[in-house]
């Protein structure tokens, strides 16, 4: 499925007679797959096979082959070059150049700055974040921590916060998730997501694009 904001890249692209080969996430649009318990390994392995595929085409020049990402696809395109090796050039359109949770935490940041939350009420609440998602990693690493007093302590502190918060919007959970392993797996491996490393010792002619505001 062709999403609106590449139509006008692939159109580009076509003109020109320039192959280009798109693909959705696993188990979104036409892809096959279970999205829900879907890392973002899992997504770098599929670029991985796409690049394979093109590579074993006899219309592919396979050292002209290079990676298109956007937003989060462009988070994971110099790992999936480190991986796939010989990649010829990178083209990352607002792909974040930190890791997920220094991105996540930047994001909502500046959400809680723009809905006019207090300086100490966006401390308390990216402390919390942060609290959270360290217990989604150790819960999916041990399943008695999942149901450890660690998780009625959060639920007590979102529970008082969301009252010292009201009447705004409450931007956490109203509690945590029922445990889930798969789910909770999936959760982890993204929380953990860290590009930086691939970044630093990328290779790779790269053009990178962002604007003011997104």
């Amino acid at each position: 499925m062709m999403r609106c904001s590449f139509a006008s890249i692939l159109m580009f692209l076509y003109a020109r007679a320039s192959p280009f080969f798109p693909t959705d996430k696993r188990g979104a649009g036409r892809s096959q797959g279970d999205f829900d318990s879907a890392t973002y390994k899992d997504f770098i392995h599929d670029a991985q096979a796409g690049v394979r595929y093109l590579r074993n085409r006899s219309d592919i020049v396979p050292d002209l082959i290079g990676l298109f990402g956007c937003s989060e696809g462009g988070w994971l395109t110099p790992e999936i070059a480190t991986i796939s090796g010989n990649i010829a050039f990178i083209i990352n359109r607002f792909g974040p150049p930190l890791s997920w949770e220094e991105t996540n935490l930047f994001e909502i940041e500046n959400e809680l700055l723009a809905a006019s939350f207090s300086e100490n009420d966006i401390k308390e609440i990216l402390g919390l974040r942060v609290r959270i998602w360290r217990y989604y990693v150790l819960a999916a690493a041990d399943s008695l921590f999942a149901i450890s007093s660690e998780r009625e302590l959060i639920n007590s502190a979102l529970a008082d916060l969301a009252k010292k918060l009201a009447p705004k919007e409450f931007p956490l959970p109203e509690t945590l998730p029922d445990f889930d392993i798969r789910y909770y797996a999936r959760l982890a491996s993204n929380v953990s997501y860290d590009r930086t490393p691939f970044l630093a010792s990328l290779n790779v002619p790269t053009l990178a694009l962002w604007r003011q505001r997104c």
